[in-house]
């Protein structure tokens, strides 16, 4: 591997601008907590060290890592390539990019990550400056996902990988005697997200963005208790009022709905599960 330009990362927030931005912000993330996405990251642990494998991150490797939260995967890949790498942290979010600093920090692994407070569609870091790039969970809160996914491209060098997994919010499907208001939630669901397709829009955005596709691969998501599934899932604070608002269902519908899953939970039976893709792309030279 080449070694990392001095100035490759350009405009990174230091740490005291990160703890002070932190000390003001309410909740991070569309008001879900720092505690909440952990969780919900530990819904799809497999799946990413699945792309760790096939993004081919070793000693040396730089890499960036898009909406990258409380920075989880830019720890685990830095402890991967050791001091001569270089992981760099994105997040629109001081609050949590500051949480990301200081776990770094407590894993040992402060000199090999950078954290930089930007918006995903303006990476300010030099052209191929990167070996490889990858994003989880980012591209359904995107209004324009190709214009992130090209500056991913842009920052990575020739021949590096792109790896981006995201969900199919309509292959959610939850077990419930009220199989016409799950189907009508589901159906819903994507349209009340920024982008709730993301996940099967992801082979088109690599080919819109002139990537080489070189692996696919759907990865399961299986709830089997309910109080997780609602935090992992409905976890944006006023989903239910949106969905109600909305005339998805009534007020009466979605409790009756919740009751149903109550009640699955207390005989052991609750039962749910949906789809992510990921995809793995490769910059032509």
């Amino acid at each position: 591997m080449s070694s990392v330009p001095t100035d490759a990362v350009r405009g990174f927030s230091p740490l005291s601008h990160l703890k002070s931005a932190a000390a003001t912000a309410r909740q991070p993330r569309d008001g879900i907590s720092v505690a909440t996405l952990d969780e919900i990251e530990g819904t799809t642990s497999d799946l990413r060290k699945r792309m760790t494998n096939l993004l081919r991150v070793e000693t040396a490797t730089r890499i960036v890592d898009v909406g990258c939260g409380a920075g989880t995967d830019v720890i685990q890949s830095a402890q991967i390539v050791g001091e001569t790498g270089l992981v760099v942290g994105v997040d629109h979010d001081p609050a949590l990019l500051a949480e990301a600093q200081e776990r770094a920090r407590r894993a040992g692994v402060e000199s090999q990550t950078r954290f930089i407070a930007a918006d995903s569609s303006s990476i300010p870091c030099r052209t191929s400056c990167f070996d490889a790039a990858r994003s989880e969970r980012l591209f359904q809160h995107l209004s324009d996902p190709i214009a992130t996914l090209g500056e991913m491209a842009r920052v990575t060098r020739p021949g590096g990988r792109i790896a981006v997994a995201d969900s199919d919010w309509a292959s959610l499907s939850i077990d419930t005697p009220h199989i016409g208001i799950e189907r009508r939630i589901v159906a819903a669901l994507p349209t009340l997200l920024r982008n709730g397709y993301a996940g099967r829009e992801l082979v088109r955005c690599f080919r819109a963005c002139a990537l080489e596709v070189v692996e696919v691969e759907i990865s399961p998501v299986l709830w089997l208790d309910y109080p997780k599934f609602w935090r992992t899932s409905f976890s944006l604070p006023d989903l239910e009022t949106r969905l109600v608002d909305s005339g998805v269902v009534s007020r009466d519908e979605l409790d009756k709905f919740r009751e149903s899953l109550a009640s699955a939970q207390n005989e052991n039976a609750f039962f749910a599960h949906g789809d992510m893709v990921l995809v793995i792309g490769l910059k032509q030279n």
